[in-house]
């Protein structure tokens, strides 16, 4: 399927200039050795072409490391086809499947024709093979990266899928730069359930803190450990929703997010942080250390506190009456059944269009609180599988409107008024 093609720095006299590169930290330029460089482009279609490296200087460059045993990986390609049909004179978004991946081509050919078939998605985009001079100029040792190389051919960083938005490339394509979350290698990747105490706990008795994220780690979820007659208790990289229904399990139990209520002035700051998914402002840190051996419950109330310290939020069960809307499943809802695709959805306003591909229309019930002005409750699930686009600018439509194009699309709300339990957020003053 492929004429596979290495750009391997020589170990000869190094004429080509690669033999004394070494790996690149964000500000250093590419070198002109680098640049010189052929790369050979393959297409998912079995045509190829070759290019020099710095037939790309002067555009923003995104290089995508992925591998066919990566499914976020190939899942995040049609996002970056997008982000490249967006800015096709600024930017050049170019896949590298490094070698280290052991990728054949008959396993490429094998797991993308599951796609093929499965989502009727081929990557339009052209893909570097058996890469090892990028693989080792851009090191990381996670996958899907991306790595970010400015108009003067300054490499930025590294980041996750989840930086590639708009408001960063615009950012960089304006002013060269912008406020990246740059990551080299994971800290914790082979100890993700033993990570190392992110604070220094040398001669402590107690510390239950929250700080934000940190890049260097992924993601850990909450786990007493005991070890020498100590507890500790962390998480890292958690978001805000997911640190909220763990502080206050009880308070939470039985309910969905769309029931929450909120104190009033606070629903549209407290929902940012509870959206906020994978957006770095959102994910935070905890760490919990006492020089004795406690249980898990005792853990989870320290954590708590340290919660509402560090948001200045509580959460507790009322009975009282609310308005709400109900949410009716209307005939015409059979205009949104997916065409296929591999999923996507965007739901901030910041990173283009709200847009629904290939995802379940329960999922999208379950978002709706998000862009009306009450609660939402929904009846059983909706097997349904969607596309949607919401219009230019729905966001700031009044709810009125709102609710009219979503009856067009067949999901009618209708407001209620009565007295029933529910989760109330307030501020902590």
């Amino acid at each position: 399927m492929f004429s596979l093609s290495a750009q391997t720095p020589r170990k000869d006299s190094g004429a080509d200039g690669l033999s004394d590169l070494v790996a690149l930290k964000p500000g250093d330029k590419i070198p002109d050795a680098v640049w010189n460089q052929p790369l050979e482009l393959n297409y998912f279609n079995g045509k190829k072409k070759t290019i020099k490296f710095a037939d790309l200087k002067g555009k923003l460059i995104l290089l995508d490391f992925w591998s066919t045993g990566c499914p976020s990986c190939i899942e995040n390609i049609p996002h970056m086809e997008d982000i490249q049909k967006r800015y096709p004179k600024g930017l050049s978004v170019l896949l590298v499947n490094s070698k280290r991946n052991k990728d054949t081509p008959s396993r490429i050919k094998l797991v993308l024709d599951r796609y093929k078939e499965k989502y009727n998605f081929e990557i339009k985009l052209m893909t570097i093979l058996e890469d090892t001079m990028l693989t080792n100029l851009f090191p990381h040792n996670t996958i899907p990266n991306i790595a970010w190389i400015n108009q003067d051919g300054v490499f930025l960083g590294n980041t996750l899928p989840d930086e590639v938005g708009l408001r960063n490339i615009e950012t960089i394509l304006e002013n060269k730069t912008a406020d990246l979350q740059l990551r080299s290698e994971f800290l914790n990747k082979d100890k993700v359930m033993d990570t190392p105490p992110i604070f220094d706990t040398a001669g402590v008795k107690f510390l239950s803190a929250i700080t934000g994220y940190l890049p260097d780690y992924l993601p850990t979820y909450p786990n007493v450990i005991h070890k020498n007659g100590n507890s500790s208790y962390q998480m890292l990289n958690a978001a805000f929703n997911f640190m909220l229904v763990t502080a206050f399990k009880d308070e939470l139990r039985g309910f969905e997010n769309t029931d929450y209520v909120f104190e009033n002035g606070q629903k549209d700051k407290i929902q940012k942080m509870l959206f906020g998914g994978s957006r770095r402002e959102y994910q935070y840190c905890y760490q919990l250390f006492v020089d004795d051996t406690i249980s898990s419950s005792k853990a989870n109330r320290y954590f708590q506190q340290a919660f509402k310290d560090y948001f200045r939020l509580n959460v507790e069960r009322k009975r009282g009456r609310i308005s709400f809307y109900s949410v009716g499943i209307l005939d015409n809802i059979s205009s949104l059944k997916s065409k296929g695709g591999i999923p996507q959805v965007n739901i901030n306003p910041e990173d283009g269009p709200i847009y629904f591909q290939n995802y379940p229309l329960i999922n999208l019930l379950r978002l709706l609180h998000l862009y009306v002005d009450l609660p939402v409750t929904f009846g059983p699930p909706q097997l349904l599988r969607i596309d949607l686009r919401m219009p230019e600018g729905f966001i700031y439509m009044s709810t009125a409107e709102k609710l009219t194009f979503l009856e067009t699309k067949g999901i009618m709300l209708t407001l209620h008024d009565q007295e029933k339990e529910y989760p109330y957020i307030s501020r902590i003053y």
